[in-house]
């Protein structure tokens, strides 16, 4: 009884001398779990986030807006872009300001949504006063990247050119709402036999947007006299691919002369907006 006794004794003597051992070693092994599950937890949420902030933000196969996207644009630096902003009725547009070198060598033109306390005082000033308006945007950012993800766009309306004079209007956020012509300016890109033009517009509203090719250029948007009687087979093509190519145009002696099909009529010209100064 008493050799039982002194064993059990020894046991607990023992017991007490590794315990501390055991639970530090027990302790260590549970602390490793947690950080393991933490970093599983961690390395799950940045997976989340780099998915949330990098999609495939490629545009779809076969859309005409994009005449020469490639996911390598997505790296160019940012830069500070300015935009024309246009529209009168229900559709506004904001069109990139072109030039040859880097981060500006981009057209791109995109649909965009006005807040309606906003496009309410835009509609008041543009009836009162007419002209042109810009966009200057806060900060810099990367064009392709803004424009390709729709990301909203704060910024300052302008009445006139923002960097020549002009007033501004308000500050807003734009939103934006579809691509409507995107493309990378290279300067080895020689000029077509024949000025090149997109069309694009909704209901009444339509424009004519001059393509840019190597230098000298121009960057021109024209406004189609409102009501103007555009073909079915115009119509047809913007609604179905949100814009029309035209290649056999001419203004001559104040009158612009659409070829595009067998209905299409001339319309007086008028200047609204042209730049040739940022594209020599």
């Amino acid at each position: 009884m008493q050799t039982r006794d002194l064993l059990v004794k020894c046991l607990q003597i023992l017991l007490l001398l590794f315990s501390p051992i055991l639970f530090a070693q027990e302790h260590h092994h549970h602390h490793e779990a947690e950080e393991l599950k933490d970093t599983v937890k961690t390395a799950v949420k940045l997976t989340d986030k780099k998915l949330e902030v990098t999609p495939a933000i490629c545009p779809e196969p076969g859309d005409r807006a994009f005449v020469n996207f490639d996911p390598e644009h997505l790296k160019d630096g940012a830069g500070f872009h300015g935009m024309l902003f246009f529209g009168q009725g229900d559709t506004f547009y904001i069109s990139h300001l072109p030039m040859f070198h880097k981060p500006h060598d981009y057209q791109a033109i995109v649909e965009v949504r006005l807040k309606p306390e906003v496009k309410a005082k835009y509609q008041a000033e543009l009836a009162k006063k007419g002209g042109y308006f810009t966009f200057a945007p806060e900060g810099n950012f990367v064009l392709p990247e803004q424009v390709i993800s729709k990301k909203p766009i704060s910024g300052s309306l302008v009445q006139g050119h923002f960097e020549r004079g002009g007033n501004e209007l308000l500050n807003t956020d734009l939103e934006l709402v579809r691509v409507v012509f995107y493309k990378k300016i290279r300067p080895n890109d020689k000029k077509p036999a024949k000025e090149k033009y997109i069309i694009f517009g909704k209901g009444d509203e339509y424009f004519m947007a001059h393509e840019v090719f190597q230098r000298p250029n121009v960057d021109e948007i024209i406004p189609l006299p409102k009501n103007y009687p555009i073909s079915k087979e115009l119509k047809a093509d913007i609604a179905g691919n949100g814009l029309a190519f035209v290649d056999d145009l001419e203004v001559k002696e104040g009158k612009v002369n659409v070829k595009k099909d067998k209905e299409s009529i001339a319309f007086p010209y008028k200047e609204f907006y042209k730049e040739t100064g940022d594209l020599q």
